[in-house]
């Protein structure tokens, strides 16, 4: 059910800011793609990047010759000026941050220390031993930080690395806390990069509705949608886009993405429920979305992302 909504007339002078960007590297293909990614970000809203690699035992499981080594925070330092040369990162404003400790803690720490704005990381989707360093803990990353993150998976085009969003896809879960966070994040994002929005509700196929009683639904999702655009009150640069269908949630969230043509795609994510934070995550959408979608995907948790206001 596509249709169109007029672009809000409230205007605001609120101003979308992406100060700090922090780059965790494994020196993977992951991070490779996440790198490109990051530097176009970087460029388009002057911030500074963070180069982050953390050292621990199993850093370099994935490459023999450099597990030989022996994790080091020598070598961590050495590669990583390497990696930000490779990727012409030395041009941008940045810092190489190499500590001692498990991906999640350094991450974390470096979040709160630097006033991290965004993190932009690669994703592989392999399964089991097979993941690399931050391929391994990406959705616990998502899922515990304090800020939005960028996650760039193995299907994700370098067409699509160019971190130039010029139409953006945000999937809605009306149910979902983070969705009104998320929205505004969604939006203020679509603002400052002159983009379209395509605001997409996936129905779950296993409510097993038909017919009229299927109809009425969707009706009802797209008018909860079009309330909360309208309680956002800002004004987008062109008309956004409503589409409403049913189906698996993840697969149509993607077929509507490269239906698009989108280059990024923005999702509310609930955060961890463990009383650690690091596990018995609760399986859901975001992290098949992450790791099969042809372009980037933003997730934006329950923290207060930018105002509408």
């Amino acid at each position: 059910m596509p249709t169109s909504l007029p672009a809000s007339s409230t205007q605001t002078s609120a101003e979308f800011h992406v100060n700090c960007i922090l780059l965790p590297t494994d020196f993977s293909d992951a991070s490779d793609r996440a790198a490109c990614v990051a530097r176009g970000v970087a460029n388009h809203f002057r911030s500074k990047l963070f180069m982050v690699h953390a050292v621990w035992q199993k850093n370099y499981e994935w490459d023999a010759s450099l597990y030989e080594l022996e994790p080091s925070e020598d070598i961590g330092h050495k590669l990583t000026n390497q990696f930000v040369v490779n990727h012409k990162l030395d041009v941008l404003p940045h810092e190489v941050i190499v500590s001692s400790g498990s991906p999640l803690d350094v991450i974390k720490r470096v979040v709160e220390d630097k006033n991290i704005d965004l993190i932009v990381m690669g994703t592989n989707g392999l399964q089991g031993p097979a993941k690399l360093l931050f391929g391994n803990y990406s959705e616990q990353i998502y899922r515990n930080a304090i800020c939005p993150v960028l996650t760039v998976g193995p299907h994700v085009s370098p067409a699509k690395c160019s971190g130039n969003f010029q139409s953006i896809v945000f999937a809605m879960n009306p149910e979902t806390a983070a969705t009104a966070d998320a929205l505004r994040y969604a939006i203020a994002l679509t603002r400052a990069c002159d983009a379209y929005l395509t605001v997409a509700s996936i129905l779950s196929e296993s409510q097993d509705v038909h017919g009229e009683e299927l109809y009425k639904m969707e009706e009802q999702r797209h008018a909860q949608i079009v309330k909360m655009l309208a309680e956002c009150q800002l004004a987008l640069p062109h008309k956004p886009e409503i589409i409403v269908e049913t189906g698996h949630i993840s697969e149509e969230i993607i077929k509507i993405a490269v239906g698009c043509g989108a280059d990024l795609i923005v999702k509310g994510i609930r955060p961890a429920t463990s009383v650690s934070g690091l596990s018995d995550l609760q399986p859901g959408h975001t992290y098949p979305i992450s790791v099969n979608a042809h372009c980037p995907v933003l997730t934006v948790g329950g923290f207060l992302g930018p105002s509408c206001h």
